[in-house]
């Protein structure tokens, strides 16, 4: 999604001149330095065009801000474009959308000289219907019997209109020269006797010394009947010259017909006939691709719930909660409900860990809690709980994740009822070494009938394997992909299967100390059981490792999180 497209529409650019000592000194912004202010949302307005949308406002006249960014998110890839304009811009036109999409949401946010950003605004636009485009992938001929063709001008010495279809280049048809003569326009009609729809036709002139009477313009039509026609085409520039082949593009006419007419409507001398050697009619296999048109699997499915991750500060208070503390494996960090969690201003969520020492207000000396006996941490970070849960349907996450020594990025999920693990847990990723290696783990985790043991089916993947289809996979971003439905769960990374189960395996073993006993914590009907996805960036603990002092601070960033699911659930 988010990786950033800018392009920049007339935004001045401030020229530096250094002298031949390289040093620069008393450089001076140039602009409005003033508090800017973005647009209002009603001074936003939208034109939809055949596959672009038109976004146009009136430009202040006295300067509020210097440039606007103005960024969205292209449903089609999930990627975020931004487009920079300068205050003196009115308009913008957005490119290839489309319309089936309906509302797409620009973010204007207006800038002043110095970098300073005002509060962003949202507007929703729609685009036009973006065009199909065609394209013939085989012709085939269709046969024709002399019984088949008629014509309303028959010249009766000479040239029968059955001459068009014997294959010979040195006979030919002929309409009426001989009185009494008709005007133009005279045709050749083709009963097919079955019905057709995209075609093509070919002919090939009369092998004649006179240069009068070769067709140089003509209507090609359908009809379903024969009474009632449809014109398909006109057809102008024809050859008017002896012996010579006119192979036609393929025509489309929207709808099957029965018969065909050529009507010929100019002739070279501008003679009241025509004629041609032979014709042949053609079925053509024509390839549509309609930008417009749902695949199956965008048709089965629907977004449900996002975080796109916009704006700056805390991320939604009303999506997400954060863990506090010492949590888990035994890890390093400690949890910090503020601070380690912030929106960048760019559409990313980052997760920083930071050498930090802080006290642990529930200490306690000569405990055997290792949550307690630790009277100080060194790093903290951030742990954050979806408030939204979910059962069955399609997770994405797209993240760019850290690899340095000592650091577990994770994107988990678990069940919002029974305790751990007969809830389930689902980790789409986690990052840590194995074998002393850097690798990727992606696992399952259901009950068994002792307390806090599951079972697991886990799949690690050396990052190897990832660096060695490309060196620069570590400093990208990736999409985290969870299918799960009621017979299946399986994991992917860049639509890279990773690691599936299936719920006939899942079943919690019978146990004495949880209602969750017996049941399958990924196939279920259980009133209100569903998923909470988890984000966090763990340190050292069980699985981390060593902590590499000098990658502080350690940045997880994370562009987006959504969940599908299909339209009929």
């Amino acid at each position: 999604m988010k990786r950033y497209m800018t392009f920049l529409f007339a935004l001045p650019v401030m020229m530096l001149l250094a002298s031949c000592t390289d040093n620069i000194t008393n450089m001076e912004r140039t602009g409005y330095l003033g508090e800017p202010k973005t647009l209002t949302a009603s001074e936003i307005r939208s034109e939809a065009l055949p596959g672009q949308i038109k976004l146009y406002w009136s430009a202040p006249v006295a300067a509020t801000y210097e440039y606007m960014k103005v960024s969205y998110v292209n449903p089609a890839d999930g990627r975020r474009l931004t487009q920079v304009v300068s205050r003196h811009t009115s308009e913008l036109l957005i490119s290839n959308t489309l319309q089936k999409y309906g509302d797409y949401t620009f973010t204007f946010q207006a800038y002043n000289a110095d970098g300073t950003a005002a509060s962003p605004v949202e507007v929703k636009a729609r685009s036009g219907k973006a065009p199909a485009s065609y394209a013939e992938r085989s012709r085939t001929r269709v046969t024709l019997t002399a019984s088949q063709l008629s014509t309303d001008n028959q010249e009766p010495s000479e040239g029968p209109i059955r001459n068009l279809i014997d294959g010979n280049t040195s006979t030919f048809f002929h309409t009426r020269w001989s009185s009494p003569q008709k005007p133009l326009p005279q045709y050749i009609q083709i009963n097919f006797n079955e019905e057709h729809e995209d075609f093509a036709i070919k002919y090939t002139t009369r092998d004649t010394g006179n240069a009068d009477g070769f067709p140089t313009s003509a209507d090609l039509l359908v009809s379903d009947d024969g009474t009632n026609w449809t014109t398909v085409t006109t057809l102008s520039g024809l050859p008017a010259s002896r012996k010579t082949d006119y192979n036609s593009t393929f025509f489309r006419p929207g709808k099957k017909f029965k018969y065909l007419r050529f009507l010929v409507t100019s002739t070279s001398g501008n003679r009241n006939y025509f004629h041609m050697s032979e014709f042949s009619f053609y079925d053509v296999d024509v390839v549509v691709d309609d930008p417009e048109a749902e695949t199956t699997e965008q048709s089965k499915k629907m977004l449900v719930w996002s975080d796109e991750f916009e704006g700056t500060g805390q991320p939604d208070p009303a999506k997400w909660k954060f863990e506090e503390g010492f949590q888990r494996n035994h890890e390093d960090q400690y949890y910090m409900k503020e601070g380690n969690a912030a929106l960048d201003g760019s559409g990313h969520l980052v997760i920083t860990a930071r050498r930090q020492n802080v006290s642990n207000p529930n200490y306690q000396a000569g405990s055997s809690d290792w949550k307690k006996n630790r009277a100080n941490a060194k790093y903290t970070s951030a742990s954050m709980q979806s408030r939204f849960t979910y059962r069955y349907g399609t997770v994405e996450v797209r993240a760019k994740i850290p690899t340095v020594s000592g650091s577990w990025p994770a994107i988990w999920q678990v069940g919002n009822r029974f305790e751990w693990p007969l809830g389930g847990e689902i980790d789409l990723m986690e990052s840590y070494p194995s074998n002393g290696k850097p690798a990727l783990h992606a696992n399952y985790c259901w009950g068994t009938k002792t307390r806090w043991q599951g079972r697991w089916k886990s799949k690690v993947v050396p990052l190897e394997h990832f660096q060695a289809k490309d060196a620069q996979w570590t400093d990208k971003y990736h999409v985290w992909k969870l299918d799960w439905t009621p017979e299946s769960l399986k994991i992917y990374v860049d639509d890279e299967l990773l690691n599936e189960v299936s719920t006939r395996d899942t079943y919690n073993e019978v146990c004495d100390f949880s209602d969750g006993s017996g049941q399958n914590p990924f196939a279920n009907s259980i009133p209100g059981f569903g998923n909470l996805i988890w984000l966090n960036l763990a340190l050292g603990g069980d699985n981390g490792g060593h902590i590499d002092e000098s990658a502080f601070p350690i940045k997880y960033y994370i562009d987006y999180v959504r969940v599908y699911q299909n339209k009929a659930e």
